[in-house]
């Protein structure tokens, strides 16, 4: 990697107020929502274990050395610091994306944040966007669905400058060269909608960043550090994070994430629904029974415990701000 000085500056900033997270989880049954003002409440009870952090729309929260915390019915759940815990008590808080990013850019690990701030400079974000759809992509294992993936984004309702595409196609050191087929089908894709924004970053990994929440929060960090770069702070970014395996994709997606977001200022995160597709359904009617109970089951449990609630990995939006402040991935 070409070597470079991060242009941030490192110097303190305020951290007297700190952030809090409310989350939406729109479903066929209800609209859940967890408002700022009830984070001290929930969070005091269970002590900020993830979680219910994710619940909160907390993604996952720094901490470099986590107490494990083992119920019966979860393992490998890491709790953070009750310093952490406190700094989210505080529902008043206004986000500022120009601050709370600077800040959070500042307070990454060295090499990391030289990889993002180098990375960032290579494309730069169009001014006009407005929401990045967030992809890790595996180099050996994807070429089959990929195209397929990105042609869900193909029509959108939406002007396309008014979002972008980030891939992130990872690779284990010493595996290999990265799936020819992969990038060829990337490849293909931006030649038969040039009018996309499609930006495609190709990462080597040793084995201890092949973890998922490294392949998320690479991209994530570096979509961060594009919209900095950018220097437009008029309005807070909104990330999206969804699979490369995943399509189906409704054409007012996108509409829908920023207009949900610019209507409700004081909603953080936002969560849309995920289904399995229907030919998978159709090769056994009782894996379709036995899913659908499931959802109405735990539909049921988010209505009257929404605390509980944990989201999966895809179809899942926070607005920038939100991310920097809790401390981005682990």
């Amino acid at each position: 990697m070409m070597s470079s000085k991060p242009i941030l500056d490192s110097g303190t900033t305020d951290t007297g107020k700190n952030a809090t997270a409310a989350f939406s989880a729109p479903d066929e049954l209800t609209h859940a929502l967890i408002d700022r003002i009830d984070m001290h409440a929930l969070l005091s009870e269970e002590r900020g274990r993830l979680a219910f952090a994710h619940a909160l729309g907390t993604i996952l929260l720094g901490n470099k050395e986590p107490s494990l915390v083992t119920p019966e019915d979860i393992n490998n759940i890491y709790a953070t610091s009750q310093a952490k815990v406190n700094s989210l008590f505080n529902p008043d808080y206004e986000l500022d994306p120009r601050k709370d990013i600077k800040e959070y850019l500042t307070q990454l690990e060295p090499e990391h944040r030289e990889d993002v701030l180098w990375t960032a400079r290579l494309e730069p974000m169009h001014a006009e966007c407005k929401l990045s759809i967030v992809i890790p992509v595996a180099s050996l294992q994807e070429g089959k669905n990929i195209y397929r993936t990105l042609d869900s984004f193909a029509n959108q309702s939406i002007d396309p400058r008014s979002f972008e595409i980030i891939l992130y196609e990872n690779l284990m050191v010493h595996s290999g060269l990265p799936d020819d087929h992969v990038g060829a089908e990337i490849s293909r894709f931006q030649d038969d909608n040039p009018y996309l924004n499609v930006h495609n970053f190709i990462g080597l990994l040793d084995q201890e960043n092949m973890a998922i929440g490294y392949l998320r929060k690479f991209p994530t960090d570096l979509t961060l550090a594009r919209y900095f770069f950018r220097g437009d702070f008029s309005r807070d970014h909104y990330l999206v994070r969804t699979d490369a395996d995943c399509y189906g994709v409704h054409h007012d997606f996108v509409a829908n994430y920023i207009e949900r977001f610019d209507k409700n200022p004081h909603i953080d995160a936002l969560k849309g629904k995920l289904d399995f597709a229907l030919e998978h359904f159709a090769h056994d009617p009782l894996i379709y029974f036995g899913h659908r109970l499931y959802s109405i089951l735990m539909s049921t449990r988010r209505i009257k415990h929404p605390e509980d609630y944990v989201s999966g990995g895809a179809n899942v939006a926070f607005r920038a701000s939100a991310y920097a402040k809790v401390g981005g991935f682990r």
